[in-house]
């Protein structure tokens, strides 16, 4: 194994905007495996929607419905459940570090993140120790030029290695939006896949 990617964030629920990301993900970057990385407790956040079991079975049906219409990420793409195991928050610097021992054969690591995010990294742990281990992807939906990010990252980490940035020209809705409003769990194929617009509904229901 030579290259993984890391697709981490809260998920809750994954949607079709997550989708469009692998799609972008796939098409620019060559790789072995693609991990997605629910987190329990994000240290950056205060509430958490679904519980443990309730990401793992959104997640499942997610991977299930993704590898449906992208073929070639079959086998590739996986759910990692590490942070899900521990009801603290979890820093991504210490996942990337246990992932870096559970994979020792690696030589390339990728992590993605949207452009929403970019300019928060300052607020992460530990972030010059992460920014220097792992290539950094930055899914665009806005639109940052290139020696932008580059002065903004060598601030936080002055080695970082070399990123890459992908313009998303699509602007979907986000997970807050689907919580907000419930009945889009009832009409939402527009937003989720098939098997996550299914679960929900029963989640809604029950």
């Amino acid at each position: 194994m030579t290259a993984v990617v890391l697709y981490g964030g809260s998920f809750e629920p994954p949607h079709k905007g997550h989708l469009h990301v692998l799609h972008i993900v796939s098409q620019e970057l060559i790789f072995d495996k693609l991990l997605l990385i629910p987190n329990g407790q994000s240290p950056l956040k205060d509430s958490v929607h679904f519980n443990p079991q309730q990401k793992m079975d959104l997640l499942s049906l997610f991977i299930n419905d993704c590898v449906s219409q992208i073929p070639h990420l079959t086998g590739k793409l996986q759910l990692c459940e590490y942070e899900l195991g521990t009801d603290v928050s979890q820093y991504t610097v210490d996942t990337v570090s246990a992932l870096f021992n559970l994979y020792p054969n690696v030589s390339k690591w990728y992590f993605v993140i949207g452009s929403d995010q970019l300019f928060n990294l300052e607020n992460w742990f530990n972030i010059e120790s992460l920014l220097q281990q792992v290539h950094l992807v930055v899914i665009q939906r806005h639109v940052y030029n290139h020696q932008q990010t580059e002065s903004y990252l060598r601030h936080l980490s002055p080695n970082h290695l070399p990123f890459y940035q992908f313009k998303n020209v699509i602007n979907p809705i986000t997970a807050t939006d689907i919580r907000r409003d419930m009945h889009l769990y009832q009409n939402s194929s527009q937003y989720l896949t098939p098997n996550v617009q299914h679960y929900l509904s029963g989640l809604k229901e029950g």
